[in-house]
């Protein structure tokens, strides 16, 4: 009995059922990694499995237990273990031809921690404003200087609420809370250190202010949603990366905070979780940079002297 298996981009085609999704694809002149002595003990066949999954031949412990190590689930699959029961559309892993060899020889230069997922998680987005100013009229030593006493200050207080750096580029970092906790703390731990932050970067940007005689100051933005998430690099060297909507937002709080001249702002998600464990200075309606539509933003109070909400146009 034949049916109808479509590669995504590729074409449509007719194959016998009880195939695998790897073995129809060989059988059609296709391109498909195969590395593998044996079916289903690595990853190198990967597929998304875009239409049609109830079409195909459940998983078997060996395929759960191989994609639950690398953080996938259906509708990823191995093409070397999944049976085509029925029509299905599928889409091939992004993966170079070179990968195949490589993998062979040490499958970590190819599959990092954590290769690519979608998973709630809480962004922190930080930045010393003003610095690029500084830097072009200060001395080199002073620059360096300041970002490194910027970057003294943040790492070791991400570590100890939980979060991880992501990317560090001159005068801002990104990093992202509840890879390994749940949203509530994660929440709670990010923005906890974003108060800690900027009360141990005041003294920075009044020395700055003093001896310099410019002006720079630490913005901090909050959001929260699902995030796609995963790791590039080699078994050497290691990055991790963030993308999508829940980053785009977080990128545009960060340029709300210098204009609306606030050291943190977190977004209503975020509000919906810490209104009642800490204190608000502002709370308002903005339009964030590259959208049209305004959306409700809050600045948290960096230090404790109450609860103070202000609402504004």
């Amino acid at each position: 009995m034949r049916t109808s298996l479509i590669f995504h981009k590729t074409g449509r085609f007719e194959v016998e059922t009880g195939l695998t999704i790897l073995a129809a694809a060989k059988g059609l002149g296709l391109y498909h990694a195969e590395p593998g002595e044996a079916h289903g003990s690595c990853p190198s066949c990967m597929v998304w499995i875009l239409a049609g999954e109830r079409n195909c031949l459940p998983m078997a412990e060996l395929e759960a237990r191989l994609l639950a190590a690398h953080h996938l689930r259906p509708p990823i699959r191995l093409a070397c273990a999944t049976q085509i029961r029925g029509p299905i559309r599928v889409q091939i892993l992004m993966r170079e031809e070179t990968e195949a060899a490589t993998l062979m020889n040490n499958p970590a230069e190819i599959f990092p921690a954590l290769p690519g997922t979608q998973q709630p998680l809480v962004l922190m987005h930080a930045r010393l404003h003003g610095f690029e100013t500084l830097a072009a009229k200060s001395v080199a030593f002073d620059s360096v200087r300041l970002l490194h006493q910027f970057r003294t200050r943040y790492e070791p207080l991400l570590e100890e609420h939980g979060g991880t750096l992501c990317e560090a580029s001159s005068a801002s970092f990104l990093a992202m809370f509840g890879l390994r906790d749940n949203l509530g703390n994660a929440i709670a731990s990010a923005v906890g250190a974003a108060r800690r932050l900027s009360v141990a970067c005041k003294e920075l940007t009044e020395y700055v202010a003093r001896h310099l005689d410019e002006n720079v100051n630490v913005g901090i933005a909050i959001h929260t949603g699902v995030t796609s998430v995963g790791q590039i690099g080699s078994a050497h060297h290691r990055q991790w990366v963030v993308l999508g909507e829940t980053r785009q937002t977080t990128e545009r709080l960060l340029a709300l905070t210098e204009s609306a001249r606030a050291n943190i702002l977190v977004s209503e998600p975020v509000f919906a979780v810490i209104r009642e464990r800490f204190p608000i200075a502002r709370a308002f309606a903005a339009r964030m940079p590259g959208k049209e539509q305004r959306s409700n933003v809050f600045e948290v109070q960096v230090q404790s002297t109450g609860f103070l909400l202000e609402m504004t146009a």
